[in-house]
């Protein structure tokens, strides 16, 4: 049987929801020091879409080829891997 959503958000800890808030915002921070095309940051994940944030490599790649900035092809592609990297670290 499948917790509902209420249940999982009671069972996270003070301390559990600082940390997700540092995680969610490390990608958030590296995004756009990169200057990735980045969503909102958010600590509540969306269930229905099974996500909780945005990176968008297609208007990154235009936005730095628009301004100029260009790295090579890759270039962005590098860049999201380092966004989704930023919060890797697990603390428990």
């Amino acid at each position: 049987m499948r917790r509902s959503n209420a249940r999982r958000k009671a069972r996270r800890s003070s301390a559990q929801r600082k940390a997700t808030a540092y995680h969610e915002a490390s990608h958030a921070v590296i995004g756009r020091v990169l200057t990735c095309v980045c969503g909102g940051a958010t600590i509540k994940p969306n269930y229905k879409e099974g996500t909780s944030g945005n990176a968008n490599a297609r208007a990154s790649d235009y936005e730095w080829e628009r301004r100029g900035k260009m790295r090579g092809t890759m270039a962005v592609y590098h860049a999201q891997i380092m966004v989704k990297m930023a919060g890797a670290e697990d603390p428990w």
